[in-house]
C-alpha cells in the first residue's frame, strides 16, 4: 500500500468509532444522503445486487439492505469495516476490506465524496466496468466557498491536478467533464447538485427536486446559478450496450 493510501486508511481507522456521529450532525448532509439513497432505488430494482463502495461503517449499505438490496459492503478501513459489523449487521449484507474484484454485482455506488481521493479516477471506473449503473457522489469543484479563493482560480486553469487538501488526507477536486471522460464504457444518464437542497435532472425524465424553505438561495437554484450551489455533485452512469 503507498503512503499515501496508508494515511488515508490509518485516518480513517482512527475517526471510524466517531463516524456516524460526525456525518449526521448536519442537516445538508442528511438530505443529501437520503437524496442519493432515493436516487439509487429509482433507477435499481430491489433484489439486486449493490457493491458499496466506499461503505464506511455501512449508513448506506444498512439502508440498502432494508429495502431489499443484496449488499457488497467494500470500505478499505478495517476500523470501518469493523464498526459496520459491530452496530449494523444484516443478513443481506457482505463486508470487506478487500476489494471484491470476483464478484458480480449489478450497480456501484460511491457516496460522500469516496472519488475525490482518487487522482485517477479512470483505474476505478475501469475495475468496475461489469456493473450496468454507477451512482457516484462527489464535491462539487464550483462551489462558491472554492471559486472565492485565488488558488482555486488557479487549479481550474491549470493541466496539472493538484491536491484540494492534504490534511488528515489528500483529496483532489474532478470536475465533471474529467469524470466523465474517464468513466470508460459508461455514459452519464443524469446529474444533481446536492447540498441544502437538491436538485436532479435526468436525460429523459421530469426533473426531481428535494426543496428546502422558500429563501434567495432556493430561488437560485432555479437560475443558472445551479451549479454553483451545493457540496455535492451526484452522477448517475449507465453502461453502454
Amino acid at each position: 500500500m503507498g503512503n499515501q493510501a496508508e494515511r488515508g486508511v490509518l485516518f480513517h481507522d482512527r475517526i471510524a468509532a466517531a463516524y456516524d456521529a460526525q456525518l449526521t450532525s448536519r442537516a445538508e448532509d442528511v438530505l443529501a444522503r437520503r437524496a442519493f439513497q432515493d436516487l439509487v432505488a429509482r433507477y435499481v430494482p430491489a433484489g439486486s445486487t449493490l457493491l458499496d463502495f466506499g461503505c464506511g461503517t455501512g449508513l448506506d449499505a444498512f439502508h440498502y439492505a432494508s429495502l431489499g438490496y443484496r449488499v457488497l459492503a467494500y470500505d478499505n478501513s478495517p476500523g470501518m469495516i469493523a464498526q459496520l459489523r459491530r452496530n449494523r449487521d444484516h443478513p443481506l449484507i457482505e463486508s470487506f476490506s478487500d476489494f471484491p474484484a470476483e464478484v458480480h454485482y449489478h450497480a456501484v455506488t460511491a457516496n460522500f465524496a469516496v472519488l475525490n481521493h482518487l487522482r485517477d479516477p479512470a483505474s476505478w471506473f475501469e475495475s468496475i466496468s461489469r456493473a450496468e449503473w454507477l451512482f457516484v457522489s462527489v464535491l462539487n469543484p464550483l462551489h462558491w466557498t472554492l471559486l472565492i479563493t485565488p488558488r482555486r482560480w488557479r487549479s481550474i486553469f491549470s493541466s496539472d491536478l493538484r491536491p484540494h487538501s492534504s490534511h488528515p488526507c489528500i483529496t483532489y477536486l474532478h470536475h465533471v467533464p474529467s469524470i466523465v471522460k474517464a468513466a470508460r464504457g459508461f455514459r452519464l444518464i443524469g446529474r444533481a447538485n446536492a447540498g441544502a437542497m437538491v436538485r436532479y435532472r435526468a436525460r429523459y425524465e421530469q426533473p426531481l427536486c428535494w426543496r428546502g424553505k422558500r429563501s434567495l438561495k432556493s430561488l437560485a437554484w432555479r437560475t443558472p446559478l445551479r451549479p454553483f450551489l451545493g457540496h455535492f455533485v451526484f452522477l448517475v452512469f449507465r453502461r453502454e450496450t
